[in-house]
């Protein structure tokens, strides 16, 4: 960002008082498959024109305390259901199934309905400080948001990468991230607000300068959605490659209180090796699940596909032979849970957490 963007001194006070991955999925055939796929409704607009524009809109709208003006008249109340804004990849196509291709954005959507009728999704096919610059323009503009989920990769660093950022020589690790939350917090929303320290601050801290440029608005922006009350969904990220051999367990977003990060579980609740984790995970949740796949009685071309073992079939799929012979299927089929079906591997990401924790928070209205 050029110093005409960055805030100035004297908001500094005003800001800090107000508060301020990749996708595994692989399916069972003659062996196993694994598909892996770094991704992540009908998405809205796609990206701007000049990429940047709108972050530097919403920097320059809490500088000029226009989203404190807009916070202090905002007031919402949906009776008839949920609206929430999902930020994610709606280009790039993955196979589930044979026959079935999907976005990962269509299929966190899936997710999301599945079961429930009281939530609106409006997607952003975006990045994520793009697309949480959106939201908030969105509300400043009056628009009424319940939550707002991303199944982007995360912002992740090493213990030391995180070290590196502080004057004072400091070693953090889990056993003290927790107590210097608010210290590097208020860290990383400076270098949003006032740029870096010092070109002598660059030389030592041991970060990519750009990326930690761009985490630290996104974490800016996290901020201010708490601010109006909106929450924000993320999962803590997959499998990275690691740096200078150690996993990245710091993921920034999660030093916020308004964002909900989640960590993997395996198929049977252990921690998946490899992912990363720290104490400021908001939870760790299954990350795997069988895909399960039905008949639809009378319909021997067709089968039901439930993705994430709900209970609930989130697609129909047409084959060009018969899947399942009328002979097998002994009357109506509700659901997954009943044969004949069949297994079809398993979907694995931490991205998949995401919708399930947001059923979990906004309780269904009938």
């Amino acid at each position: 960002m050029e110093k005409a963007d960055a805030l100035n001194m004297s908001r500094a006070g005003a800001i800090r008082k107000t508060g301020f991955r990749q996708l595994s999925v692989y399916g069972r055939g003659v062996g196993l498959l694994w598909i892996l796929v770094h991704l992540i409704c009908i998405p809205l607009a796609g990206a701007d024109p000049l990429p940047l524009q709108i972050e530097k809109k919403i920097l320059r709208l809490i500088e000029s305390n226009a989203v404190e003006t807009a916070i202090s008249g905002h007031a919402c109340r949906q009776t008839d259901g949920y609206h929430v804004y999902l930020i994610d990849n709606f280009d790039q196509t993955i196979q589930i199934l044979p026959g079935l291709q999907t976005s990962h954005g269509n299929l966190i959507c899936k997710m999301l309905a599945s079961g429930r009728k009281d939530i609106r999704v409006t997607p952003l096919n975006t990045g994520l400080s793009q697309g949480l610059a959106r939201v908030i323009q969105a509300l400043v503009d009056g628009a009424c948001i319940d939550l707002v989920l991303s199944a982007t990769p995360g912002s992740n660093y090493t213990y030391s990468q995180i070290s590196s950022l502080f004057e004072t020589p400091v070693h953090l690790d889990h056993t003290n991230i927790l107590e210097n939350r608010d210290r590097l917090k208020q860290l990383i929303v400076d270098i949003a607000v006032h740029g870096f320290p010092s070109v002598r601050w660059l030389e030592r801290a041991d970060i990519n300068s750009s990326k930690l440029r761009n985490d630290a608005i996104k974490l800016l922006f996290i901020e201010t959605l708490g601010r109006f009350k909106v929450p924000v969904v993320l999962p803590y990220g997959n499998i990275d490659t690691r740096y200078r051999g150690d996993i990245r367990h710091v993921n920034l977003m999660s030093l916020s209180e308004n964002a909900r990060v989640f960590s993997a579980l395996d198929r049977n609740n252990k921690r998946i090796r490899g992912y990363p984790y720290s104490p400021l995970s908001a939870g760790e949740v299954k990350a795997e699940y069988r895909v399960t796949e039905c008949p639809v009685p009378g319909r021997p071309f067709q089968t039901r596909v439930d993705v994430n073992e709900d209970g609930w079939f989130d697609y129909v799929v047409e084959h060009k032979t018969i899947q399942f012979p009328d002979d097998s299927i002994n009357g109506s089929i509700d659901s997954p849970a009943k044969s004949p079906c069949r297994k079809q591997g398993w979907i694995i990401g931490t991205s998949f957490i995401v919708p399930h924790m947001v059923k979990q928070m906004l309780p269904l209205k009938k």
